[in-house]
């Protein structure tokens, strides 16, 4: 069982980094967009 727990805890600890990755790029990538319609 605990091995089903550390394998629960690893997909959500990754699908937050890739959460977080993805906002964190997107978040420049809106930034450089604005730069260039100003």
């Amino acid at each position: 069982m605990e091995i089903i727990a550390w394998l629960v805890i690893l997909l959500v600890a990754s699908s937050l980094f890739m959460v977080a990755y993805v906002v964190i790029t997107n978040h420049q990538a809106t930034k450089e967009i604005n730069k260039e319609l100003e």
